[in-house]
């Protein structure tokens, strides 16, 4: 979809609920770019890839961290990709000036067997604050809605809630007794009044504004980053499905540390030194990591 061709209804649902769907995102040329920027991420994961629910039937392959070598990559991609950039500024609205890269993201379900991906939002594990934050799902292969990413409609404008335990990169968490898919991270008393226990979604999902839609190659979903999302299995009507993830900030972004000490800084510390609260997140980066690409 051309940027010019976003309709009014589009950009509103994105503001409202925080999720929309984007068709035809990427034209067959910049779908190709993304599935060889994909590609070759698989290839060459960063320290903190991690195969959740490794040894069981439903296992699954996640990095969303940024692997040496991928910069001059990720500029390539942006310059093969124009549309991209100018979805992006048409969500965000002409107050907006500037568009970073935020990073990146890929999950390789396979084997007619990977299991949901438990719902949580990604603002949890970040100390970003504002608007201007989206993120681009992008599956390689058609998607049924019943298969895609669900959001819970209007939950980027709620609470921020604990981060879930069974999502972090420890694998001992993944298995341990107790530890569900809604299990905090943080769970001291006054931990959970700064950061609730995220509710479970899929107990009942008739409680909530659940957004899915059917994909086909070159669409996507645009979603804020304090939006809940998650669910997305396959299974042996969907056995495989590559997704990449892409993420952008602009103008109306902070650096806002998270009211949980010890959260927003495990994957690059470095990125965040010396910034204060209000800061803007361009700030934040580092030449050894996540070293900010300005679109």
């Amino acid at each position: 979809m051309k940027p010019e061709a976003l309709t009014e209804s589009i950009v509103t649902d994105w503001q409202k609920k925080g999720a929309v769907k984007i068709p035809q995102l990427l034209d067959s040329a910049e779908l190709s770019a993304c599935r060889e920027f994909y590609d070759w991420i698989l290839a060459n994961p960063s320290p903190i890839a991690t195969q959740f629910f490794e040894g069981e039937a439903d296992s699954f392959f996640n990095d969303v961290g940024q692997a040496a070598g991928y910069y001059p990559r990720a500029k390539s991609l942006f310059d093969a990709c124009p549309s991209i950039r100018a979805t992006v500024q048409s969500l965000f609205g002409a107050d907006n000036r500037n568009i970073w890269f935020l990073g990146y993201e890929v999950f390789h379900k396979r084997g007619g067997a990977g299991r949901h991906t438990p719902f949580h939002q990604d603002a949890s594990f970040a100390p970003f604050h504002g608007k201007h934050l989206v993120r681009f799902w992008i599956p390689f292969e058609h998607t049924p809605k019943s298969h895609c990413l669900e959001v819970i409609g209007g939950s980027h404008l709620g609470p921020l809630f604990n981060p879930n335990k069974i999502l972090m990169t420890d694998p001992s968490t993944h298995r341990a007794e107790g530890v569900d898919d809604t299990t905090p991270c943080f769970d001291k008393e006054e931990e959970l009044r700064a950061m609730p226990r995220i509710p479970d979604i899929l107990a009942d999902p008739e409680a909530y504004e659940v957004l899915s839609w059917d994909l086909d190659p070159g669409d996507a979903v645009a979603f804020h980053l304090a939006s809940l999302h998650g669910n997305a299995p396959v299974d042996a009507l969907h056995p495989e499905r590559n997704t990449l993830i892409l993420g952008f900030f602009g103008d109306d972004c902070i650096y806002k540390p998270l009211p949980v000490e010890g959260m927003g800084d495990f994957l690059d510390p470095a990125a965040f030194s010396g910034l204060k609260e209000g800061d803007h997140f361009s700030l934040s980066g580092s030449e050894t990591g996540s070293k900010r690409i300005r679109l």
